[in-house]
């Protein structure tokens, strides 16, 4: 597994070819974010996360859409998809769909997002994993993702829509609000803690067609050989870190929360984390000091901007922290990029 989040081709496209057919100069302004449209466009190729936000960002602003993710996902594109497509429609139920979904998502996300699904009482919950740090393009990502499921699984059955949506951004505009709304007809709850949605069991088991096994059969093995060439399966510890990148953009990351979303107890977690030879501080800190390397390169990030991605209580703390791993100050650190040949050395 790459030690850098990274995409593949397909998430591009789906944002790119999107974009186009809503007005926007996606390729030209792929171009000035220095991706190049011919090899990043390939389906299995990897596009470095912060490359990846970067040009999402751009996307947004140049749309001047509040909901250009919502609208982004409206446009179901089967095609670009490959296997992962033919899976989730040849899947027997919603439930089936969706593991199917989170297991093969790597061919689309890479590692830098995810689905993850677990059992509670007489509801099904999802979630949706992000290691976005920018808040603007987590939420735009996250509505898009919801919009693409959410049509899929209509296409079978109107009357499949969850019995809740949860989204961490905070409520846009009335006007906004009401697309939203209107677009998912399940009740919404902004500001949530996580991103996610709760279905009914009943929902879940629901049976969506009876084609038969074959042609799910080819498609998880058309899948099974595309991921097997990537060898990009997250393991054991690649999940925890998911999890807590995607804690890091609302909150600081705690150790009790992530053994909740993965459905085990903390003992089990630290179990977990001992035989992978780390320990919790170290994995999230080894998280922290990367990302807080690479936003402190970008010009138009703040230090306090960065304290915050990083899901830090406080600038003071961040900067404790970042001392202890480098031996120089954020402002240092950040000072010592711009002279040429400089050294982040005291």
């Amino acid at each position: 597994m790459s030690e850098e989040p990274f995409l593949r081709g397909v998430a591009l496209a789906q944002w790119a070819y999107g974009a186009e057919r809503l007005g926007v100069p996606a390729f030209d302004i792929m171009k000035t974010c220095r991706i190049d449209p011919v090899q990043a466009l390939e389906p299995s190729s990897e596009i470095p996360l912060p490359l990846f936000e970067n040009y999402l960002l751009e996307l947004i602003l140049a749309s001047g859409d509040e909901l250009f993710g919502l609208h982004i996902g409206q446009q179901i594109m089967p095609a670009l998809y490959g296997s992962l497509s033919m899976l989730i429609m040849s899947a027997e139920s919603v439930e089936d769909a969706v593991r199917l979904a989170i297991q093969y998502s790597p061919l689309v996300v890479g590692s830098a997002g995810g689905l993850d699904f677990r059992d509670s009482g007489d509801d099904k919950i999802f979630l949706g994993l992000l290691a976005y740090r920018n808040h603007v393009v987590r939420r735009h990502w996250i509505e898009a993702v919801g919009a693409l499921l959410f049509q899929a699984f209509r296409f079978h059955n109107k009357s499949l829509y969850p019995e809740k949506i949860f989204f961490e951004h905070s409520s846009p505009s009335k006007k906004s609000e009401k697309e939203i709304r209107d677009f998912f007809i399940s009740p919404i709850h902004f500001g949530a803690s996580f991103n996610g949605a709760i279905i009914a069991r009943k929902k879940a088991e629901l049976r969506l067609h009876d084609y038969g096994k074959y042609s799910l059969e080819m498609a998880r093995k058309l899948a099974d050989e595309q991921l097997e060439a990537q060898k990009k399966q997250q393991d054991v510890i690649g999940k925890i870190k998911l999890h807590i990148e995607d804690l890091m953009g609302s909150a600081p990351p705690r150790r009790e929360s992530v053994a909740e979303r993965l459905g085990v107890s903390s003992r089990k977690l630290d179990r977990r984390l001992s035989e992978a030879g780390v320990t919790w501080q170290q994995l999230v800190d080894s998280i922290r000091s990367q990302l807080a390397h690479e936003y402190l390169a970008q010009a138009h990030y703040k230090i306090k901007d960065v304290a915050s991605m990083l899901g830090f209580a406080d600038v003071r703390a961040f900067q404790r922290r970042f001392r202890h791993w480098t031996g120089v100050s954020p402002s240092q650190y950040k000072k010592s990029l711009n002279q040429p040949g400089g050294s982040a050395s005291e």
